[in-house]
């Protein structure tokens, strides 16, 4: 389930459901674009104080974090290009001066991101922890809410940026506006993204 990502390019293509005439599961379609549009990178303009290197910072995380959910759920069919500038933008942020001032802050709510994501793969994914139903809505209400822990890092960067206060604000209204989708519609995505892997996975 991706998190975040840039503007789509026209020749991205992703692998959609659909039965009964409607698309089949090898039908390639443009990737949906994720949330940097005009009005989210304003958002942010707004919760980092204007600061162009905060707000690269987040936003080169974002796309990286989308690449790398692209890439672990194999629903997306990435170009060689995407990849390049995957690993160009992962490789370019010991150049980013925000985050190169502030690494000692910065890095472990990175570190930890990255770690409670795995997690929500995990409970999203392991029959282990679905032997009802039961547990498996508890699994995945906590996947949730864990597969956004990357709005830590936007939060201590509002905090370096305007103080403890102001973080509290952003990462409140961070947090709401990530779970706009609603857990059911997560729920739908997710058995969307199983399916379409599942369906790979078998072709020879």
């Amino acid at each position: 389930m991706s998190p975040a990502s840039s503007q789509a390019a026209d020749d991205e293509v992703v692998f959609t459901g659909g039965q009964d005439g409607a698309a089949r599961l090898d039908q390639a379609e443009p990737i949906k674009a994720l949330p940097a549009s005009p009005s989210f990178h304003a958002q942010l303009k707004v919760w980092l104080c204007d600061n162009e290197p905060a707000i690269t910072l987040m936003e080169d995380l974002l796309f990286i974090a989308a690449r790398w959910d692209d890439l672990i759920d194999r629903d997306q069919v990435l170009l060689d290009s995407d990849i390049h500038h995957l690993m160009e933008t992962a490789l370019s942020l010991p150049c980013n001066s925000f985050f190169v001032q502030h690494f000692a802050s910065l890095y472990p709510l990175l570190h930890n991101a990255i770690r409670n994501w795995k997690v929500s793969l995990e409970l999203e994914r392991n029959p282990l922890y679905h032997p009802n139903q039961d547990a498996r809505e508890l699994a995945l209400i906590n996947a949730f809410i864990l597969r956004s822990s990357y709005i830590d890092v936007l939060g201590q960067c509002a905090c370096i940026l305007a103080g403890n206060t102001w973080a509290e604000h952003v990462t409140r209204a961070a947090r709401l506006r990530n779970s706009q989708e609603g857990f059911a519609l997560y729920r739908q995505n997710l058995a969307r993204e199983q399916q379409v892997r599942a369906e790979r996975d078998r072709r020879p």
